[in-house]
């Protein structure tokens, strides 16, 4: 375990975690000298695996990880994006073009919205799309289902609910990459506006809307679902 962790720390940072003259000196740093961090020599090391790989590497061999695989799954919760999509019971069939089409159109643009009529497979459709792009927006990928609305002004008490904040929305979402998959949006269509004025204060938002009928927003790119 420890030696995994030290080889990872090198592979994410280009440098080795204890370094010394000779190989008396290094050793000497691995019973003795601090564990290092390895967002010293390169920040971009996201916090929880800077975190597992001090475990990995800790003193004392009951501190470290009981196995390989109890690291091995601490750095995939680390590197877990967050998300609540619902899990599909079955796997989409048939929808390779419209994924390869309307993919494009997510990664590209800010609002984009699956219309078609009701049973056409927009909700389907539309998880699958988030679920591959994931790493797209690292900040995280959230379905907002809208089924149960019929009033505009709950669009974005929904949106807060799905995100885990009631407090300000536009601070909360500030500068992160996120995507916001609003389902069934045909029954609070009034509530474009909300829509049109977050994305207006949250830079790095995107939409992937599904409804019936368009928003009519000018920043919308439509792509019809066949049924």
């Amino acid at each position: 375990v420890f030696g995994l962790g030290a080889v990872l720390c090198q592979i994410l940072t280009g440098e080795p975690p204890y370094t010394g003259p000779t190989p008396r000196a290094v050793l000497i740093k691995c019973l003795s000298a601090p564990v290092p961090s390895a967002r010293q020599f390169r920040d971009a090391v996201p916090a929880a695996v800077d975190a597992a790989l001090k475990r990995a590497m800790a003193k004392s061999p009951v501190d470290r990880f009981a196995s390989v695989s109890d690291f091995v799954q601490a750095l995939r919760a680390a590197e877990a994006k967050p998300t609540n999509l619902p899990a599909p019971p079955t796997p989409l069939v048939g929808r390779e073009r419209e994924l390869t089409e309307a993919g494009a159109l997510v990664r590209a643009h800010r609002l984009v919205t699956l219309t078609g009529p009701g049973g056409s497979g927009k909700t389907r459709l539309a998880i699958q799309l988030a679920s591959r792009s994931v790493d797209h927006f690292p900040d995280g990928t959230y379905w907002v289902s809208l089924q149960a609305l019929r009033d505009p002004a709950l669009v974005e008490g929904a949106i807060k609910a799905s995100l885990g904040t009631d407090g300000d929305l536009v601070g909360h979402i500030g500068q992160k990459r996120v995507l916001l998959l609003l389902d069934n949006f045909e029954q609070v269509i009034d509530a474009a506006v909300t829509v049109s004025a977050l994305l207006a204060e949250t830079p790095n938002a995107s939409c992937l809307v599904t409804s019936r009928e368009p928003l009519q927003l000018d920043a919308e790119h439509r792509y019809p679902v066949e049924p």
